[in-house]
Protein backbone atom coordinates (compact mmCIF):
# COMPACT_ATOMS: atom_id res chain seq x y z
CA UNK A 1 0.00 0.00 0.00
CA UNK A 2 1.92 3.19 -1.11
CA UNK A 3 1.63 5.98 1.52
CA UNK A 4 0.04 9.39 0.41
CA UNK A 5 2.36 11.38 1.92
CA UNK A 6 5.52 10.31 0.92
CA UNK A 7 4.84 7.53 -1.65
CA UNK A 8 6.63 4.61 0.21
CA UNK A 9 5.67 1.39 -0.37
CA UNK A 10 4.27 -0.14 2.93
CA UNK A 11 2.76 -3.67 3.67
CA UNK A 12 -0.58 -4.62 3.51
CA UNK A 13 -2.74 -4.42 6.50
CA UNK A 14 -0.68 -1.42 8.17
CA UNK A 15 -2.31 1.59 9.27
CA UNK A 16 0.58 3.67 9.24
CA UNK A 17 3.39 4.74 6.66
CA UNK A 18 6.61 2.70 8.21
CA UNK A 19 8.54 5.51 6.87
CA UNK A 20 6.68 8.59 7.83
CA UNK A 21 4.42 7.64 10.11
CA UNK A 22 1.81 9.20 8.41
CA UNK A 23 -2.21 7.35 8.57
CA UNK A 24 -3.16 5.17 6.24
CA UNK A 25 -5.85 5.23 4.00
CA UNK A 26 -8.09 2.53 5.00
CA UNK A 27 -6.83 2.61 8.78
CA UNK A 28 -11.09 2.20 8.98
CA UNK A 29 -11.81 0.04 6.09
CA UNK A 30 -15.45 -0.77 7.44
CA UNK A 31 -17.79 1.96 8.12
CA UNK A 32 -21.58 1.90 8.60
CA UNK A 33 -24.11 4.89 9.24
CA UNK A 34 -26.97 3.92 11.44
CA UNK A 35 -29.84 6.60 11.11
CA UNK A 36 -33.31 7.16 10.68
CA UNK A 37 -35.17 7.43 7.04
CA UNK A 38 -34.40 11.27 5.00
CA UNK A 39 -31.79 12.41 6.71
CA UNK A 40 -28.90 12.57 4.03
CA UNK A 41 -27.13 8.83 4.39
CA UNK A 42 -27.59 8.42 0.78
CA UNK A 43 -27.14 11.68 -0.46
CA UNK A 44 -23.55 11.72 1.60
CA UNK A 45 -22.75 8.27 0.06
CA UNK A 46 -22.77 10.17 -3.50
CA UNK A 47 -21.30 13.32 -2.42
CA UNK A 48 -18.03 10.77 -1.41
CA UNK A 49 -18.15 8.56 -3.88
CA UNK A 50 -18.24 11.14 -6.46
CA UNK A 51 -15.28 13.17 -4.94
CA UNK A 52 -11.54 13.65 -5.87
CA UNK A 53 -11.17 11.17 -2.60
CA UNK A 54 -12.14 8.27 -4.42
CA UNK A 55 -10.31 9.40 -7.94
CA UNK A 56 -8.76 5.70 -8.77
CA UNK A 57 -11.06 3.50 -6.94
CA UNK A 58 -13.44 0.96 -8.43
CA UNK A 59 -16.80 1.87 -7.26
CA UNK A 60 -19.21 -1.25 -7.13
CA UNK A 61 -22.77 0.20 -5.17
CA UNK A 62 -25.54 -1.90 -4.61
CA UNK A 63 -28.43 -1.81 -2.34
CA UNK A 64 -31.46 -3.78 -0.62
CA UNK A 65 -34.93 -3.35 -1.49
CA UNK A 66 -38.02 -3.88 0.85
CA UNK A 67 -39.23 -7.08 -1.10
CA UNK A 68 -35.59 -8.65 -1.52
CA UNK A 69 -35.43 -10.85 1.65
CA UNK A 70 -37.09 -13.30 0.00
CA UNK A 71 -34.30 -13.63 -2.77
CA UNK A 72 -31.32 -14.77 -1.80
CA UNK A 73 -28.35 -12.97 -2.80
CA UNK A 74 -31.03 -10.17 -4.44
CA UNK A 75 -27.89 -7.13 -3.68
CA UNK A 76 -25.07 -9.41 -4.45
CA UNK A 77 -26.37 -10.43 -7.80
CA UNK A 78 -26.80 -6.42 -8.57
CA UNK A 79 -23.11 -5.90 -7.34
CA UNK A 80 -21.65 -8.08 -9.90
CA UNK A 81 -23.93 -7.39 -12.83
CA UNK A 82 -22.29 -3.93 -12.36
CA UNK A 83 -18.99 -5.41 -11.77
CA UNK A 84 -18.94 -7.62 -14.94
CA UNK A 85 -21.06 -5.15 -16.99
CA UNK A 86 -23.84 -6.67 -17.61
CA UNK A 87 -26.57 -5.34 -20.05
CA UNK A 88 -30.29 -6.50 -19.17
CA UNK A 89 -30.59 -7.52 -22.54
CA UNK A 90 -27.44 -9.60 -22.36
CA UNK A 91 -28.21 -13.09 -23.91
CA UNK A 92 -26.63 -15.85 -21.40
CA UNK A 93 -24.03 -16.87 -24.02
CA UNK A 94 -22.85 -13.36 -23.50
CA UNK A 95 -22.95 -12.83 -20.30
CA UNK A 96 -20.85 -16.10 -20.01
CA UNK A 97 -18.62 -14.72 -22.00
CA UNK A 98 -17.90 -11.52 -20.04
CA UNK A 99 -17.91 -13.34 -16.25
CA UNK A 100 -15.15 -15.90 -18.22
CA UNK A 101 -13.09 -13.14 -19.28
CA UNK A 102 -13.33 -10.82 -16.30
CA UNK A 103 -12.45 -13.92 -13.82
CA UNK A 104 -9.61 -15.32 -16.06
CA UNK A 105 -7.98 -12.17 -17.24
CA UNK A 106 -8.21 -11.21 -13.04
CA UNK A 107 -6.27 -13.83 -12.31
CA UNK A 108 -6.90 -17.77 -13.01
CA UNK A 109 -6.57 -19.18 -9.43
CA UNK A 110 -10.29 -17.90 -9.58
CA UNK A 111 -11.31 -20.43 -12.22
CA UNK A 112 -13.40 -22.35 -9.31
CA UNK A 113 -15.64 -19.54 -8.78
CA UNK A 114 -16.87 -19.61 -12.21
CA UNK A 115 -19.67 -21.66 -11.66
CA UNK A 116 -20.94 -20.26 -8.82
CA UNK A 117 -20.75 -15.99 -9.83
CA UNK A 118 -22.41 -17.86 -13.24
CA UNK A 119 -24.92 -19.30 -11.27
CA UNK A 120 -26.04 -16.33 -8.79
CA UNK A 121 -26.04 -14.62 -12.64
CA UNK A 122 -28.49 -17.02 -13.68
CA UNK A 123 -26.40 -18.71 -16.32
CA UNK A 124 -26.15 -22.55 -16.41
CA UNK A 125 -22.98 -23.19 -15.35
CA UNK A 126 -22.23 -26.54 -17.84
CA UNK A 127 -20.64 -27.91 -15.04
CA UNK A 128 -21.20 -31.72 -14.20
CA UNK A 129 -18.70 -31.40 -10.77
CA UNK A 130 -21.32 -28.38 -9.40
CA UNK A 131 -24.08 -30.43 -10.38
CA UNK A 132 -23.42 -33.09 -7.63
CA UNK A 133 -22.43 -30.40 -5.25
CA UNK A 134 -25.27 -30.48 -2.51
CA UNK A 135 -27.02 -27.23 -1.24
CA UNK A 136 -24.78 -26.18 1.77
CA UNK A 137 -21.73 -27.44 -0.31
CA UNK A 138 -23.30 -24.72 -3.66
CA UNK A 139 -23.76 -21.97 -0.80
CA UNK A 140 -20.15 -22.38 0.90
CA UNK A 141 -19.15 -22.17 -3.01
CA UNK A 142 -21.35 -18.89 -3.58
CA UNK A 143 -20.01 -17.02 -0.40
CA UNK A 144 -16.60 -18.08 -0.89
CA UNK A 145 -16.02 -17.22 -4.57
CA UNK A 146 -17.69 -13.67 -4.21
CA UNK A 147 -15.39 -12.82 -1.51
CA UNK A 148 -12.49 -13.90 -3.24
CA UNK A 149 -13.49 -12.18 -6.22
CA UNK A 150 -13.76 -8.99 -4.41
CA UNK A 151 -9.93 -9.32 -2.31
CA UNK A 152 -8.70 -10.52 -5.23
CA UNK A 153 -9.80 -7.12 -7.71
CA UNK A 154 -8.54 -5.12 -4.24
CA UNK A 155 -4.98 -6.26 -4.95
CA UNK A 156 -5.06 -4.63 -8.27
CA UNK A 157 -6.59 -1.26 -7.57
CA UNK A 158 -8.07 0.01 -4.19
CA UNK A 159 -11.95 -1.38 -4.22
CA UNK A 160 -15.35 0.68 -2.55
CA UNK A 161 -17.79 -1.52 -1.98
CA UNK A 162 -21.37 0.19 -0.99
CA UNK A 163 -24.33 -1.57 0.39
CA UNK A 164 -27.09 0.91 1.02
CA UNK A 165 -30.38 -0.33 3.67
CA UNK A 166 -29.37 -3.32 5.16
CA UNK A 167 -31.84 -3.22 6.82
CA UNK A 168 -34.04 -5.01 4.31
CA UNK A 169 -31.09 -7.68 3.38
CA UNK A 170 -31.38 -11.41 2.76
CA UNK A 171 -29.55 -14.31 5.29
CA UNK A 172 -27.48 -14.99 1.98
CA UNK A 173 -26.16 -11.56 1.38
CA UNK A 174 -25.81 -11.18 5.15
CA UNK A 175 -23.60 -14.00 5.62
CA UNK A 176 -21.37 -12.81 2.82
CA UNK A 177 -20.77 -9.10 5.01
CA UNK A 178 -19.88 -11.07 8.17
CA UNK A 179 -17.27 -12.84 6.53
CA UNK A 180 -15.89 -10.42 4.36
CA UNK A 181 -15.54 -8.30 7.34
CA UNK A 182 -13.06 -10.76 9.11
CA UNK A 183 -11.19 -10.30 5.53
CA UNK A 184 -10.84 -6.47 5.80
CA UNK A 185 -7.79 -5.67 7.69
CA UNK A 186 -5.53 -7.16 4.66
CA UNK A 187 -6.95 -5.71 1.93
CA UNK A 188 -7.27 -2.25 0.22
CA UNK A 189 -11.38 -2.56 -0.11
CA UNK A 190 -13.36 -0.14 2.18
CA UNK A 191 -16.65 -1.62 3.11
CA UNK A 192 -19.49 1.41 3.46
CA UNK A 193 -22.97 -0.11 4.79
CA UNK A 194 -25.64 2.19 6.00
CA UNK A 195 -29.11 1.06 7.63
CA UNK A 196 -32.05 2.07 9.95
CA UNK A 197 -31.76 1.98 13.78
CA UNK A 198 -33.54 -1.80 13.85
CA UNK A 199 -30.92 -3.47 11.81
CA UNK A 200 -28.07 -5.62 14.00
CA UNK A 201 -24.99 -6.76 13.22
CA UNK A 202 -22.07 -8.35 15.03
CA UNK A 203 -19.40 -6.11 13.55
CA UNK A 204 -19.56 -3.55 16.41
CA UNK A 205 -16.58 -5.13 18.46
CA UNK A 206 -14.38 -4.45 15.68
CA UNK A 207 -11.70 -2.04 15.77
CA UNK A 208 -11.32 -1.37 12.14
CA UNK A 209 -15.39 -0.69 12.37
CA UNK A 210 -17.06 2.45 12.47
CA UNK A 211 -20.33 3.47 12.77
CA UNK A 212 -21.04 7.09 12.53
CA UNK A 213 -24.51 8.87 12.86
CA UNK A 214 -26.75 11.50 11.00
CA UNK A 215 -28.68 13.47 13.02
CA UNK A 216 -31.31 15.85 12.01
CA UNK A 217 -30.52 19.19 11.28
CA UNK A 218 -30.56 21.35 14.28
CA UNK A 219 -32.46 24.95 14.10
CA UNK A 220 -29.63 26.98 12.48
CA UNK A 221 -28.54 24.31 10.25
CA UNK A 222 -32.11 23.82 9.01
CA UNK A 223 -32.93 28.03 8.45
CA UNK A 224 -29.39 27.75 6.94
CA UNK A 225 -31.19 25.16 4.28
CA UNK A 226 -34.19 27.16 3.71
CA UNK A 227 -32.07 30.47 3.56
CA UNK A 228 -30.66 28.54 0.34
CA UNK A 229 -34.08 26.68 -0.86
CA UNK A 230 -36.16 29.81 -0.02
CA UNK A 231 -33.92 33.03 -0.02
CA UNK A 232 -33.56 36.23 2.25
CA UNK A 233 -37.21 37.53 2.17
CA UNK A 234 -38.40 38.85 5.58
CA UNK A 235 -41.75 37.54 4.39
CA UNK A 236 -40.35 34.12 4.43
CA UNK A 237 -39.59 33.85 8.36
CA UNK A 238 -42.92 33.04 9.93
CA UNK A 239 -42.78 29.89 7.29
CA UNK A 240 -39.60 29.04 7.74
CA UNK A 241 -40.14 28.84 11.34
CA UNK A 242 -43.45 26.78 10.64
CA UNK A 243 -41.32 24.22 8.30
CA UNK A 244 -38.74 24.01 11.10
CA UNK A 245 -41.22 22.60 13.82
CA UNK A 246 -43.07 20.73 11.30
CA UNK A 247 -40.37 18.63 9.64
CA UNK A 248 -38.43 18.66 12.68
CA UNK A 249 -34.84 19.33 11.20
CA UNK A 250 -35.33 16.48 8.71
CA UNK A 251 -33.87 17.83 5.31
CA UNK A 252 -35.55 15.13 3.03
CA UNK A 253 -38.90 16.60 4.79
CA UNK A 254 -37.57 20.15 4.34
CA UNK A 255 -36.90 20.50 0.55
CA UNK A 256 -40.24 18.03 -0.18
CA UNK A 257 -42.15 20.28 2.12
CA UNK A 258 -40.79 23.48 -0.01
CA UNK A 259 -41.35 21.83 -3.19
CA UNK A 260 -45.18 21.11 -2.61
CA UNK A 261 -44.92 25.14 -1.63
CA UNK A 262 -43.70 25.69 -5.10
CA UNK A 263 -46.35 23.01 -7.19
CA UNK A 264 -48.99 24.44 -5.21
CA UNK A 265 -48.18 28.32 -5.86
CA UNK A 266 -48.44 28.96 -2.44
CA UNK A 267 -44.58 30.24 -2.89
CA UNK A 268 -43.58 32.09 -6.38
CA UNK A 269 -40.39 33.12 -7.92
CA UNK A 270 -37.38 30.68 -8.30
CA UNK A 271 -34.97 28.73 -6.10
CA UNK A 272 -32.65 31.30 -3.70
CA UNK A 273 -35.54 34.13 -4.57
CA UNK A 274 -38.79 33.55 -3.64
CA UNK A 275 -42.00 34.90 -2.10
CA UNK A 276 -45.17 33.91 -0.73
CA UNK A 277 -48.22 34.34 -2.60
CA UNK A 278 -50.48 34.05 0.15
CA UNK A 279 -50.70 34.93 3.69
CA UNK A 280 -49.00 32.84 6.72
CA UNK A 281 -52.46 31.65 8.54
CA UNK A 282 -53.74 30.11 5.19
CA UNK A 283 -50.91 27.85 4.58
CA UNK A 284 -51.14 24.02 5.19
CA UNK A 285 -47.87 21.82 5.70
CA UNK A 286 -48.77 18.24 5.17
CA UNK A 287 -48.04 16.33 8.74
CA UNK A 288 -45.75 13.88 6.82
CA UNK A 289 -43.33 13.40 4.20
CA UNK A 290 -45.44 10.58 3.09
CA UNK A 291 -48.40 12.59 3.20
CA UNK A 292 -45.72 15.20 0.93
CA UNK A 293 -45.59 12.68 -1.33
CA UNK A 294 -48.65 11.52 -1.45
CA UNK A 295 -50.45 15.14 -3.01
CA UNK A 296 -47.56 15.44 -4.84
CA UNK A 297 -48.42 12.60 -7.07
CA UNK A 298 -52.53 13.14 -6.51
CA UNK A 299 -51.39 16.52 -8.64
CA UNK A 300 -49.82 14.93 -11.60
CA UNK A 301 -51.55 14.32 -15.25
CA UNK A 302 -53.13 11.32 -15.69
CA UNK A 303 -50.91 10.06 -17.77
CA UNK A 304 -47.60 10.53 -15.81
CA UNK A 305 -50.04 9.33 -12.86
CA UNK A 306 -50.44 5.65 -15.01
CA UNK A 307 -46.75 5.63 -15.53
CA UNK A 308 -45.71 5.76 -12.01
CA UNK A 309 -48.45 3.25 -11.22
CA UNK A 310 -46.74 1.07 -13.73
CA UNK A 311 -43.68 1.75 -12.46
CA UNK A 312 -44.60 0.78 -8.47
CA UNK A 313 -45.79 -2.41 -9.78
CA UNK A 314 -41.85 -3.39 -10.47
CA UNK A 315 -40.71 -2.15 -6.78
CA UNK A 316 -39.28 0.92 -4.73
CA UNK A 317 -36.46 1.11 -7.06
CA UNK A 318 -36.98 1.05 -10.84
CA UNK A 319 -34.08 0.58 -13.59
CA UNK A 320 -33.71 3.01 -16.15
CA UNK A 321 -33.63 0.83 -18.93
CA UNK A 322 -37.23 -0.60 -17.32
CA UNK A 323 -38.63 1.96 -17.45
CA UNK A 324 -38.18 2.83 -20.73
CA UNK A 325 -39.68 -0.46 -21.15
CA UNK A 326 -42.85 0.91 -20.35
CA UNK A 327 -42.17 4.65 -20.75
CA UNK A 328 -45.12 5.75 -22.45
CA UNK A 329 -44.25 9.35 -24.15
CA UNK A 330 -44.43 7.58 -27.31
CA UNK A 331 -47.77 6.56 -26.93
CA UNK A 332 -48.77 9.76 -25.54
CA UNK A 333 -46.99 11.71 -29.05
CA UNK A 334 -50.66 10.23 -30.93
CA UNK A 335 -53.11 11.23 -28.19
CA UNK A 336 -51.65 14.59 -27.40
CA UNK A 337 -50.88 15.87 -31.27
CA UNK A 338 -54.10 15.50 -32.62
CA UNK A 339 -55.52 17.64 -29.68
CA UNK A 340 -52.99 19.85 -30.20
CA UNK A 341 -51.07 20.25 -26.97
CA UNK A 342 -48.09 20.74 -28.51
CA UNK A 343 -46.39 22.44 -25.77
CA UNK A 344 -46.42 19.52 -23.86
CA UNK A 345 -46.01 17.21 -26.72
CA UNK A 346 -42.51 19.04 -27.01
CA UNK A 347 -41.86 18.31 -23.16
CA UNK A 348 -42.39 14.48 -23.48
CA UNK A 349 -40.04 13.89 -26.16
CA UNK A 350 -37.41 16.55 -24.60
CA UNK A 351 -37.95 13.79 -21.35
CA UNK A 352 -37.40 10.63 -24.18
CA UNK A 353 -34.63 12.52 -25.63
CA UNK A 354 -32.67 12.50 -22.17
CA UNK A 355 -33.54 9.12 -21.39
CA UNK A 356 -32.41 8.25 -24.15
CA UNK A 357 -29.07 10.43 -24.14
CA UNK A 358 -28.63 8.67 -20.56
CA UNK A 359 -29.25 5.33 -21.89
CA UNK A 360 -27.11 6.00 -25.27
CA UNK A 361 -29.67 4.49 -27.11
CA UNK A 362 -28.88 5.56 -30.26
CA UNK A 363 -32.14 3.55 -32.05
CA UNK A 364 -34.35 5.46 -29.71
CA UNK A 365 -32.47 8.83 -30.13
CA UNK A 366 -33.64 8.17 -33.87
CA UNK A 367 -36.58 7.54 -33.04
CA UNK A 368 -37.31 10.70 -30.90
CA UNK A 369 -35.05 12.97 -33.59
CA UNK A 370 -37.99 11.58 -36.09
CA UNK A 371 -41.09 12.70 -34.06
CA UNK A 372 -39.45 15.90 -33.09
CA UNK A 373 -38.82 16.90 -36.24
CA UNK A 374 -42.42 15.84 -37.52
CA UNK A 375 -43.50 17.92 -34.36
CA UNK A 376 -41.37 21.40 -35.92
CA UNK A 377 -42.45 20.57 -39.53
CA UNK A 378 -46.08 20.52 -38.96
CA UNK A 379 -45.39 23.75 -36.40
CA UNK A 380 -44.21 25.88 -39.55
CA UNK A 381 -40.62 25.15 -37.89
CA UNK A 382 -38.97 23.47 -40.96
CA UNK A 383 -34.98 24.16 -40.75
CA UNK A 384 -35.18 23.02 -37.44
CA UNK A 385 -36.84 20.14 -38.47
CA UNK A 386 -34.90 19.05 -41.22
CA UNK A 387 -32.16 19.19 -38.37
CA UNK A 388 -33.63 16.42 -36.52
CA UNK A 389 -34.31 14.84 -39.11
CA UNK A 390 -31.05 14.31 -41.09
CA UNK A 391 -30.02 13.48 -37.02
CA UNK A 392 -32.21 10.85 -37.12
CA UNK A 393 -31.03 9.90 -41.15
CA UNK A 394 -27.37 9.53 -39.85
CA UNK A 395 -28.07 7.51 -36.66
CA UNK A 396 -30.19 4.95 -38.96
CA UNK A 397 -27.38 5.30 -41.56
CA UNK A 398 -24.67 4.11 -38.58
CA UNK A 399 -27.10 1.40 -36.97
CA UNK A 400 -28.19 0.49 -40.29
CA UNK A 401 -31.78 0.02 -39.46
CA UNK A 402 -33.95 -0.07 -41.79
CA UNK A 403 -37.28 1.19 -40.23
CA UNK A 404 -35.37 4.04 -38.88
CA UNK A 405 -34.14 5.03 -42.07
CA UNK A 406 -37.36 4.68 -44.08
CA UNK A 407 -39.13 6.89 -41.16
CA UNK A 408 -35.89 9.71 -41.20
CA UNK A 409 -36.12 9.52 -45.49
CA UNK A 410 -40.14 10.38 -45.38
CA UNK A 411 -40.15 13.69 -42.85
CA UNK A 412 -36.70 14.67 -44.49
CA UNK A 413 -39.03 14.73 -48.32
CA UNK A 414 -41.59 16.80 -46.73
CA UNK A 415 -39.19 18.92 -44.87
CA UNK A 416 -37.19 19.62 -48.11
CA UNK A 417 -40.78 20.99 -49.94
Amino acid sequence: MKCARCQAENREGRRFCAECGAPLSLACPACGFANEPGVGKSRLYWEFIHSHRTHGWLVLESGSASYGKATPYLPVIDLLRAYFQSEPRDEPRKLREKVTGKLLSLDRALEPALSALLSLLDVPPEDPQWERLDPPQRRQRTLDGVKRLLLRESHLQPLLVMFEDLHWIDAETQALLDSLVESLPTARLLLLVNYRPEYQHAWGGKTYYRQLRIDPLPPESADELLRALLGQDPGLQPLKQLLIDQTQGNPFFLEESVQTLVETRVLVGERGAYRLATTPPSIQVPATVQAVLAARIDRLPPEEKRLLQAAAVIGEEVPLALLQAIDLRFDLRTSLFPLGELERLIGYLREAEGLARTLDDQRRLGWVSIYMGHLLWSTGHSTDALTFVQSAQAIAQTLQDFRLQVGANFYAAWCVR
